[in-house]
């Protein structure tokens, strides 16, 4: 779906979410006598008026007593002086001291939501958008003063307030109908989507993201300097966002009382079945799935999430979409394969970083040798985090390498750890092994005990063949 078609296709979306009625006359009399009494109201509040401009004034012939001419210069100049500060604040000025509007725009609409905290913080999106000064920076602020009034509510409460309010789908609706969606603004603001997707989702939209995300739209390439197959992932990188954004909802917050990350996994595997359904040629065939794959195996391997409950088969199903990735990058695919086996929620296991251990040390390959060296050197930078540490990977794989009865390769495992980290294997290699086995044990206890019950889900049928790009 191209041109007049992408358009036509949001604007019919649009016309779902918000069918949009004309104000009457009446209406719009009333709006505007709202507004310029809020306006005078806020006046009076930042510049109290004197008890001479507060006195009854004459009745004259028709003209403007000195006093009340007074008055006038009075509160004009104050009300100069008070815009002049807000203008002219460092944190808005720029080194020519000049304001950009987007700039004074966004202040202001901070200082409107800062004095009317009932106000509901869309509708000043919405009103701005009439002026046509409303843009993804404001639609942000806007979002995260109504996250911010649902702090301290209980599950039900929240839900009562967002099911009211729609704040994603008037969004949402905000950023078709004024095509900011083209932007960079839009499209790197990761901030944004994090804040919009959820809103969504939880309002019963989730779809119009999906039917979104299958529109063929190459949004701010900009200057594309990737070549080859990572040059066309770019122009498509805001929907492998937005599908991330929607996993990082289903999987919820760290320590969840719910311990499966079936929804997720499901949300996922349904992106690599419309990625590989698309005809040959389709832009379906670029749909970017590298970040919510990234998210979900630091997400898996990470202390800070607890998915024991996940079903072990929709677990193994994601493990091969890593091994058959089409970035061609075979040293990143084994890093993560070893580390998502090695924390498996039912049965981990270590041959596969044991594998991946050999290629590093003994293989002689260049790409290898490499990757080798940077082991020595400590922590690596993986798609822009310092994810792995490799001494806690390398004794993770030790330790359970011996509870399956591999002892040579355990043996061989811990000469490398003693090699590459002396001093910190010295002093805590035998108390590390042991602390890993130990955490294998509570977690089967854990299991065991846990009366959470992980959801239960229509299967999705796993593709074949799925990339991770």
């Amino acid at each position: 779906m191209k041109g007049s078609a992408v358009v036509q296709g949001l604007k019919a979306w649009a016309s779902k979410l918000h069918p949009q009625l004309p104000l009457s006359t009446k209406e719009s009399h009333r709006l505007l006598t709202a507004l310029t009494s809020s306006f005078r109201q806020h006046l009076d509040e930042v510049h109290p008026r004197t008890a001479v401009e507060d006195g009854k004034q004459k009745p004259g012939n028709g003209g403007v007593s000195k006093t009340s001419a007074h008055a006038m210069h009075s509160s004009a100049t104050l009300a100069d002086k008070h815009l002049a500060s807000v203008l002219m604040n460092p944190l808005l000025t720029k080194g020519s001291g000049r304001v950009k509007k987007a700039d004074q725009d966004f202040a202001n609409a901070q200082v409107e939501l800062q004095k009317n905290p009932a106000k509901d913080p869309v509708s000043l999106l919405e009103e701005y958008h009439e002026k046509g000064d409303a843009t993804v920076p404001i639609a942000r602020l806007c979002l995260e003063v109504f996250k911010k009034s649902l702090e301290g509510l209980s599950e039900d409460a929240q839900q009562k307030a967002i099911t009211e309010c729609e704040a994603g789908r008037r969004t949402l609706l905000w950023l078709w109908k004024s095509e900011q969606y083209k932007k960079a603004a839009f499209v790197d603001d990761l901030v944004f989507m994090e804040l919009l997707v959820p809103f969504l989702m939880k309002e019963g939209h989730e779809e119009y993201i999906w039917e979104w995300i299958k529109l063929d739209q190459a949004l701010t390439e900009g200057e594309n300097q990737y070549k080859g197959v990572q040059r066309t992932y770019h122009r498509y990188r805001w929907k492998g966002r937005l599908l991330r954004k929607i996993i990082e909802a289903n999987l919820g917050p760290p320590n969840r009382e719910r311990k499966s990350a079936d929804v997720a996994l499901a949300t996922y595997f349904r992106a690599c079945k419309l990625r590989l359904s698309a005809p040959d040629g389709d832009q379906m065939r670029w749909l970017p799935l590298g970040q919510a794959s990234g998210m979900l195996s630091r997400v898996f391997t990470s202390p800070d999430y607890d998915y024991r409950h996940t079903d072990p088969v929709m677990y193994e199903e994601f493990i091969d979409t890593i091994r058959h990735s089409q970035d061609g990058i075979e040293t990143y695919q084994a890093i993560k394969m070893a580390m998502l086996w090695l924390h498996h929620p039912t049965k981990p296991i270590a041959q596969p970083a044991f594998s991946f251990w050999k290629l590093c040390f003994e293989d002689p390959r260049p790409k290898w040798v490499a990757f080798g060296q940077s082991v020595r050197n400590g922590p690596v930078e993986v798609e822009g985090t310092k994810e792995l540490n490799w001494y806690t990977m390398m004794t993770k794989a030790a330790s359970l390498l011996q509870e399956e009865g591999c002892h040579e390769e355990a043996a061989w495992m811990e000469a490398r750890i003693l090699d590459t980290f002396p001093k910190t294997a010295r002093q805590y290699l035998q108390l590390d092994l042991r602390q890993h086995r130990e955490e294998r044990k509570e977690r089967v206890v854990r299991k065991k005990h846990d009366n959470t019950e992980p959801a239960v889900l229509e299967r999705i049928p796993f593709p074949i063949f799925a990339g991770t790009v």
